[in-house]
């Protein structure tokens, strides 16, 4: 009776240390898991959201830039560039062409307002391609955040480390938090009507 009782009043001890340390405390792996989940999603989807303003802003500047050269600044210069052409060859030659394009090239260097222009649409090009994979990447973390700890471990490893990017190491540091809470839970069986 005495050992009923003293086992009695643990399970009592342990209740009310719940209650007064708080749910946490007390919250079952699958619980922290789930959370720690949560918490890593919310830091990828601020990381996806970050990249692809970032990608449109470099693709306004490319479209702006490029709409510039092609409206206003190019035919500034082909006048120019027609009549130094023209001087060489005749006008309805492939040669001409060329010697047309080479000489609107040669004027847009000389010209800072064009040179300006095609060096700011160069680095909007280079910007979205230096931001593409990122946002693959990204997204394959968002869709495998959920996923068994390995499966997602794996798609945050992919994500190439960024001199600087403190969000983005907020982000891998939250989904390591999460391999941890997660790693030792067996993965859910599926049931046939969940697999299409």
């Amino acid at each position: 009776m005495t050992a009923i009782r003293a086992r009695f009043s643990g399970l009592i001890a342990t209740s009310c240390a719940c209650l007064l340390v708080g749910a946490v405390a007390c919250k079952s792996a699958e619980e922290k898991c789930a959370l720690a989940q949560v918490a890593a999603e919310q830091a990828w989807q601020a990381q996806l959201t970050n990249l692809q303003k970032q990608s449109t802003d470099a693709r306004e500047s490319q479209v702006s830039s490029e709409t510039k050269l092609i409206k206003e600044i190019e035919p500034r210069l082909a006048e120019a560039a027609a009549h130094e052409a023209s001087a060489r060859y005749d006008r309805n030659s492939n040669a001409w062409m060329r010697a047309y394009q080479a000489s609107q090239s040669s004027a847009c260097a000389r010209d800072a307002e064009c040179a300006r222009t095609r060096q700011s649409n160069a680095e909007a090009k280079e910007k979205q391609q230096d931001l593409a994979p990122k946002l693959s990447a990204a997204l394959a973390v968002l869709a495998a955040i959920r996923s068994p700890a390995e499966a997602a471990k794996q798609a945050v490893d992919a994500v190439v480390p960024e001199f600087g990017n403190i969000q983005l190491d907020a982000a891998k540091q939250l989904s390591a938090r999460a391999y941890e809470a997660c790693k030792k839970l067996r993965p859910k069986a599926t049931s046939p009507g969940d697999q299409h």
